[in-house]
């Protein structure tokens, strides 16, 4: 049994932080292929993703509830010294986000077409040619997302559609409030 008073201090909330790179690239994405939308492919160039369980470690008995999430999903387009220059008019979908495991393994919602459970955190922007730096900001309070048994929070990032022929450089960083019931 554990003491009171280290069950009051396990309760409160804290903040972790962290950041999670990756240059992502991937093969040409064949999901969908030869279906076509508005006339030409519907899914087009290469797609790459990366994930990182973060695992918290709750005392016995106890799961892990996320309260609020924030930081940066930072990209750029990999150009090293003496690379071509980026294709014009090139770009590609870089994404950012945290599921749990079940939101990973595509737990739909009940009451809501198209939605995730387990995702309290998916954003998308894009980098390209004429753009090759995005920054996206994030800062989501109250999510009261109680994390599954296994107490992992999966940190996703993902780069599509990729048409500049180089890697993306993808970093997700976080600050995580949670705290332990």
């Amino acid at each position: 049994m554990i003491p009171l008073f280290l069950l009051a201090l396990a309760t409160l909330p804290q903040p972790v932080s962290g950041d999670f790179p990756a240059d992502l690239y991937g093969p040409v994405d064949a999901r969908l292929a030869g279906a076509v939308c508005a006339g030409g492919p519907c899914i087009w160039g290469h797609a790459d993703s990366a994930v990182l369980p973060i695992t918290f470690h709750p005392p016995a008995g106890m799961r892990v509830r996320i309260l609020s999430l924030r930081g940066t999903v930072l990209a750029w387009i990999k150009s090293l010294p003496g690379d071509p220059p980026t294709p014009l008019e090139s770009v590609a979908g870089i994404l950012g986000g945290f599921q749990t495991t079940s939101g990973m393994a595509g737990t739909a919602v009940a009451g809501c077409d198209y939605c995730a459970g387990g995702t309290p955190l998916y954003l998308q922007d894009a980098v390209g040619e004429k753009k090759p730096i995005a920054t996206t900001l994030y800062d989501y309070e109250d999510l009261g997302t109680l994390l599954d048994a296994d107490n992992i929070l999966n940190a996703k990032i993902a780069a599509w559609l990729n048409t500049t022929n180089k890697p993306v450089h993808i970093e997700i960083s976080y600050t995580i409030q949670f705290r332990y019931e």
